[in-house]
């Protein structure tokens, strides 16, 4: 893990310093405190960086930028997604609205498809490939129920190479339309801190905040970012619950 921070320095004219630091150390109060990378491993890293397609931009806007609202995508998307809830009305609508157990069950098994779905989109998919609007479409959808959300960032924390999923996340939360952002928003920026990228995490944070800015998950990974907590830090948070726990909430 390592950060790149730059520093204003006023001489008659504004220069900016880049420097690497590490967050991953033994000693907790050494991983607080960050340890400054020397030239020759912050090159490796940079190096590592460039290699997983993560580029440092010039400032915040071009982190905007990609995160901005895809309103051609949005407008294709959003049908989509009235046809994914019908789904749903459809399969309610098809069960004894007095009878609690079948309901539980049907959902049950709705959110078991969803999830196997969901996975094979963000996490099979190759870093070259194109998402389909259905996919991306159900990604949006599917994200908005807890179970399966907190079942992908389970399986998110377990991969080695997290750039093509953020891709995907990426391309999910531009087209995603009002209502469906902070979902979709907050899962995209844990990937983001994850990958180590806490600038791409904050600005992903920010697109959901807008949505909905008591979204409970996107306030806790804000508070984490704010800190300037290590990505491992997130890890441990998963690594205490198993994937049946986050699959089925028990």
């Amino acid at each position: 893990d390592a950060l790149l921070i730059r520093t204003s320095i006023e001489s008659g004219k504004t220069e900016w310093v880049q420097h690497w630091w590490s967050y991953l150390r033994n000693d907790d109060r050494l991983s607080r405190r960050g340890q400054l990378l020397d030239e020759h491993t912050a090159s490796l890293v940079k190096s590592r960086f460039a290699l997983e397609g993560v580029a440092v931009l010039p400032g915040r806007a071009d982190l905007e930028r990609i995160f901005a609202v895809d309103i051609d995508a949005g407008v294709r998307i959003e049908k989509l997604i009235e046809e994914q809830n019908g789904v749903i009305l459809k399969l309610a609508t098809g069960t004894n609205r007095e009878d609690s157990a079948e309901i539980s069950a049907t959902l049950a098994h709705w959110r078991e498809v969803s999830i196997e779905a969901i996975l094979r989109i963000v996490l099979a998919t190759d870093v070259t490939d194109e998402v389909s609007d259905s996919d991306m479409a159900r990604v949006i959808f599917c994200l908005g129920d807890i179970r399966v959300r907190d079942t992908l960032l389970w399986h998110l924390v377990q991969k080695d190479e997290r750039i093509a999923a953020l891709s995907v996340l990426t391309s999910a939360l531009r087209a995603a339309p009002a209502g469906l952002v902070a979902p979709i928003a907050t899962c995209t920026s844990i990937c983001a801190w994850l990958t180590g990228d806490g600038a791409r995490a904050l600005v992903a944070l920010d697109r959901g905040h807008v949505d909905d800015p008591e979204y409970p998950l996107a306030q806790l990974v804000a508070q984490g970012l704010a800190a300037g907590l290590p990505p491992s830090t997130w890890a441990a948070v998963m690594a205490a619950v198993t994937e049946e726990q986050c699959r089925t909430g028990k």
